[in-house]
């Protein structure tokens, strides 16, 4: 019979023997195709769940670095510093391989490169430079011993706080999207396993019907891969449910026509309800949280369920045994086919851990904070409840008290402020102390007595760190700076700066500036009286030279010129034109300031010596008119200076004489024109 099959269909190459050959074959590649593709599908699923896992793990350890690198800085001897600083190291290092094998790929941690999405490498970029900062911190973290200074570590732990919460925020959205990347293949799976099946089954069908018993074997073995693959997705449905379990994510679903609520069994656990009885129905939901935290479930949802607006909150819970929880929650939209809105959707985690974490971290960090906002010499620390004050053992010794003489009493503080200064001080406080819209700080500076009785400048920053129920302060922090020597050197420049500019003002003398650097120039108030302008006139910006008379622009020009050429000083008097048109001798000086060789001022004054050269010219003008008359005069009239020289003769001396003026100008005794005898 075989032989006679083979004959009438195999051997007739347009029989339909041969037909059937042909659709044979191509049915067994099918069904192997589909198969290796089966396989293929269901290996990439089971490594999604190995990879969530270590995405959710890497929020854990973040945490746990930053909660080394506060307990290194509350370390209180070596030996706890040491332990904290080796736990900071190990975690980070396991961190730093872990954040890199979830971006690039790392075989020891079973994670094949360009794994990652577009989103979930878009997400990356953005968490990148908090990590890098988070690195940078902890490095710098790791430098440190314990005897470094606190404001060499300060800096270091304030990269890794300022840098964590963004770091969760934006892992918590990665292993959000791999876990929903992860429903979607699921998904995507279980739709083409459909198809595929259809599709081998109507094959293994026709197989069936056209050879027999050899189609019948082929789809018992195709049955049994189906199988297979069924158990292999089970298997990554529970890896994927594990991966759940380990970082407390359950997932919700809510249909907005029966009001039905699906949870999964993530969710009964943490929520700690019965997973063989229904979920709450959503309007019990009000139980599980807190009225605030509700409140702000409930209208996030409603904008969810009006306008599809997703939402993504941190919540606190109320649990089974009444005590309080932290939940993280995130929602979206269920659209049809049609952009309907047709349910809601959802993730929940239970981050009390965390929140734990955060509380602690908050408590560190207030007590960081004070003393951070208290910077300074002395440190003083007042609970106005009861009128006790800490003072810090540098407050007390800038007093020249020991530790230990002083209470810890607010009398300690007001009973050693000066008496002109103690209305204006108090006054202050208590308007900072009263309410929040006076502020929360406050500096001043005020004369406190020290333990020798004298009084010390004192600069005071106060701050209110706690306020009660009413507003009012109830807690200031704040520090003392020692300003005694900085207030009597600005009480001596101010009183040397009163005599310059009365003398200045007596003499009619300003001082300038030049700075060649940057071309502008510096006045004293003398210099803007001797050129008539107003204080706020720019100087830096005007040509100076133009206030010179035209005929002796030139000669200040190339005072100016030589002094910065030559390295040399200038001194001319010129004729000088106010801006109110008055016109004035001066006098300009100027010396060159030489730093390092080179030339970078020119300082010098101007002086208003118009008064001088109208008195000089009054004498020059006396003496040609005195000499006139002289010259007229009838009688002879010769004039010696001190020693007996002849400085002068008239006409009439001359021709008594018979001598010239030039002859006789110069000499002494004996003069040629006395008698012979007084000669000899």
């Amino acid at each position: 019979m075989l032989d006679n099959f083979k004959d009438n269909y195999v051997q007739n190459e347009h029989s339909p023997g041969k037909k059937i050959i042909h659709i044979f074959i191509t049915a067994l590649l099918f069904i192997g195709l589909i198969t290796i593709l089966s396989y293929y599908i269901l290996e990439k699923q089971s490594g999604d769940a190995h990879i969530i896992n270590i995405a959710g793990r890497q929020r854990m350890l973040s945490q746990q670095i930053t909660k080394r690198a506060l307990l290194m800085d509350v370390a209180e001897n070596e030996t706890a510093f040491t332990e904290q600083k080796i736990e900071l190291e190990q975690l980070f290092s396991e961190f730093s391989k872990s954040h890199n094998g979830l971006q690039f790929g790392d075989t020891s941690l079973q994670i094949p490169e360009n794994y990652n999405s577009d989103n979930v490498n878009e997400l990356f970029v953005l968490l990148e430079p908090h990590f890098a900062e988070l690195k940078k911190g902890v490095l710098n973290v790791a430098k440190v011993t314990f005897q470094t200074p606190k404001e060499k570590f300060v800096p270091a732990l304030g990269e890794i706080l300022k840098n964590e919460p963004e770091f969760l925020r934006i892992m918590d959205q990665i292993v959000f999207q791999y876990e929903q990347e992860a429903n979607e293949k699921i998904k995507q799976f279980k739709n083409i396993q459909l198809v595929l099946m259809l599709i081998a089954l109507l094959v293994l069908v026709l197989q069936f019907v056209l050879i027999f018993r050899s189609m019948a074997n082929k789809l018992k073995i195709y049955l049994n891969s189906i199988q297979q693959s069924k158990i292999d997705l089970l298997k990554t449905n529970e890896k994927l449910k594990a991966a759940h379990q380990v970082s407390q994510i359950g997932s919700w679903q809510l249909d907005l026509k029966t009001n039905e609520v699906v949870w999964s069994a993530e969710l009964y656990q943490i929520y700690g309800f019965d997973p063989t009885l229904p979920a709450p129905p959503y309007t019990e939901h009000l139980k599980l949280f807190t009225l605030e935290s509700w409140e702000v479930l409930k209208s996030s949802i409603a904008l969810t369920r009006e306008q599809g607006i997703p939402y993504e909150l941190e919540l606190k819970t109320i649990r089974k045994d009444g005590s309080n929880g932290w939940m993280w929650v995130r929602g979206e939209a269920v659209f049809d086919e049609n952009k309907n809105i047709i349910g809601l959707r959802g993730v929940a985690q239970d981050i009390t851990e965390k929140k734990i974490l955060e509380l602690e971290k908050e408590s560190l960090l207030k007590g960081l904070n004070y003393a951070l906002d208290a910077s300074g010499d002395g440190i003083w620390d007042a609970t106005l409840s009861n009128g006790k004050t800490v003072y810090s053992k540098a407050w007390i010794e800038m007093l020249g008290y020991e530790v230990g003489e002083l209470a810890s009493l607010a009398s300690e503080w007001s009973d050693r402020l000066h008496p002109d200064d103690a209305e204006w001080v108090f006054a202050a406080i208590n308007k900072l102390i009263q309410t929040p819209e006076n502020g929360d700080t406050i500096s001043h500076n005020y004369r406190f007595r020290n333990k020798a009785g004298d009084y010390l400048w004192i600069l005071n920053k106060a701050k209110v760190v706690e306020r009660n129920e009413k507003g009012e302060a109830s807690r200031l922090v704040g520090t003392h700076t020692n300003i005694t020597e900085r207030k009597k050197a600005e009480e001596e420049i101010k009183r040397t700066t009163l005599l310059l500019e009365a003398a200045q003002s007596l003499d009619k003398i300003g001082a300038w500036e030049l700075d060649l650097t940057t071309g502008k120039t510096f006045w004293t108030d003398e210099v803007y009286l001797i050129h008539e302008v107003e204080k706020d006139f720019d100087h830096s910006k005007a040509n100076g030279i133009e206030f010179y008379h035209p005929d002796y622009r030139h000669v200040i020009s190339k005072a100016i010129t030589d002094s910065i050429e030559q390295q040399i000083p200038l001194d001319v008097k010129c004729k000088f034109i106010t801006a109110k048109n008055n016109q004035l001798w001066v006098r300009s000086k100027g010396y060159p300031v030489i730093k390092e060789g080179k030339l970078t001022h020119i300082i010098g004054m101007i002086k208003d010596i118009t008064q001088a050269e109208a008195d000089k010219e009054a004498i020059v003008q006396e003496q040609m008119f005195s000499k006139q008359l002289l010259e007229n005069m009838a009688d002879g009239f010769l004039a010696l200076d001190v020693e007996g020289r002849q400085i002068m003769a008239n006409k009439a001396f001359c021709e008594m004489t018979e001598f010239s003026e030039n002859e006789l100008i110069g000499q002494t005794a004996p003069y040629p024109f006395w008698p012979a005898e007084e000669l000899k």
